[in-house]
């Protein structure tokens, strides 16, 4: 006979898949109170790029795993800081290594209330650890074990993350059909792709609710000698570097994306003279700063005062006159109703 759904066995909505709850978060236990025993390991998952020939006991390892959560903290009931954590971990099927990638971005802070938040203590940071082990599966490809840890600014706080996305996926797969109902029996649930997300993401954060906290010292000591990689460095750089050496003449065009433009002598012509920049249609409006950095045998232009008639792309140089800057000088331009105005 079936039960009737009750809220003593199914909670008190009677939900029978609670499982399957958007907003489930994972939480770390209390750090202690002294400002020094900050870090706690999220997780450790052991990266294998091939599957094949593998024994039942050694089903539990990804190629790639990504996963994405805020994070917060519950305890410290003055700390109401908001990050979004992203990690990624892949063994690249070109380098036979692992690509990372690392970031933990504010969504919200307080400075208010906080005694260890200022801007030199981000609300949470994370570290990521890949060991590159002896193993090797069958491709002759290195086995990789893969550990994240966060910080906490201290005072009994805990890092909680409510999972928002995730990517986890296995190695090259043994190609006989028996493989996958096989593997359904014998992998872990983090690696099993019939498992629901949320069961996959609890498995792969499994001990978070209880790892002690640890001093950043031990940390290092028990990943001597392994790649680490931080959140407190950006996943994407400041600027994107476009390089021109009048190949084409005395006008650059900009990339979509451009924000640093760098330029030297031809080689074939030596000294060249720049006298237009050409933004990309997007970035065509007033206030676009662009950074120029000169190695040298470039004569800039010089297109007249600001405010006369000048056309798009030509540059209003404060020394009022074509200039041949110093290698290694770096100059600041502002567009304005299409043309550049130096800082």
């Amino acid at each position: 006979m079936v039960k009737p759904l009750t809220k003593y066995n199914h909670n008190s909505q009677g939900n029978p898949h609670a499982q399957y709850d958007r907003f489930k978060v994972l939480s770390t236990k209390k750090a202690p109170d002294n400002n020094s025993e900050v870090w706690v390991q999220i997780f450790q998952k052991k990266l294998r790029y091939d599957n094949q020939q593998v024994a039942d006991k050694d089903l539990n390892t990804l190629r790639r795993l990504s996963l994405d959560a805020l994070v917060f903290d519950t305890t410290s009931e003055w700390d109401q800081d908001m990050d979004w954590l992203h990690v990624g971990a892949y063994i690249s099927a070109k380098s036979k290594d692992v690509a990372v990638n690392l970031s933990c971005n504010s969504v919200a802070r307080d400075y208010t209330h906080f005694t260890n938040e200022n801007l030199s203590n981000p609300g949470h940071q994370f570290r990521l650890y890949v060991k590159k082990t002896a193993d090797k599966d069958a491709s002759g490809v290195p086995l990789f074990v893969v550990t994240l840890y966060g910080k906490v600014q201290g005072g009994y706080a805990t890092i909680n993350l409510q999972p928002m996305a995730y990517n986890f996926q296995l190695g090259i797969l043994p190609k006989d059909p028996w493989w996958q109902p096989h593997n359904r029996n014998h992998t872990d649930v983090t690696t099993n792709m019939n498992a629901t997300g949320i069961d996959r993401i609890s498995g792969l954060l499994s001990g978070i609710d209880t790892n002690s906290f640890i001093t950043e010292a031990e940390m290092e000591k028990a990943h001597n000698g392994e790649q680490v990689y931080s959140s407190l460095h950006p996943a994407e750089p400041t600027d994107f570097e476009q390089i021109y050496r009048g190949e084409k003449g005395s006008t650059v065009t900009l990339g979509d994306k451009t924000t640093l433009l760098t330029v030297a002598s031809n080689p074939t012509t030596n000294q060249w003279n720049l006298n237009e920049i050409l933004p990309a249609p997007f970035r065509s409006y007033n206030g676009f700063r662009l950074k120029v950095l000169t190695f040298g045998g470039v004569t800039y232009k010089y297109a007249g005062k600001w405010g006369s008639n000048i056309d798009h792309g030509r540059m209003v140089l404060k020394k009022q006159a074509d200039v041949i800057y110093e290698g290694g000088t770096l100059s600041e331009f502002v567009l304005y109703n299409g043309y550049w105005i130096e800082q």
